[in-house]
């Protein structure tokens, strides 16, 4: 089978799409909670042991964002 163009642009369309709606979810569990970093727990607990900078969930989404990019 193969992938077309306009099939390719569909498939990346709707990821995009799908990254974007589930950061402003979580950017609007942030702002309604300023104790949102539990939506964050499991990821934060390895990136502590990790020494990585993510100090708040934000960054952590904005990372997220860049990497999924």
């Amino acid at each position: 089978m193969q992938i077309s163009a306009l099939h390719l642009t569909a498939l990346l369309f709707l990821r995009d799409t799908c990254i974007h709606l589930i950061l402003q979810l979580i950017f609007k569990l942030a702002k309604r909670r300023r104790y949102a970093a539990v939506v964050f727990i499991s990821w934060r607990r390895p990136l502590r042991q990790w020494r990585t900078p993510f100090r708040s969930p934000r960054r952590l989404a904005a990372q997220l964002a860049v990497l999924c990019w």
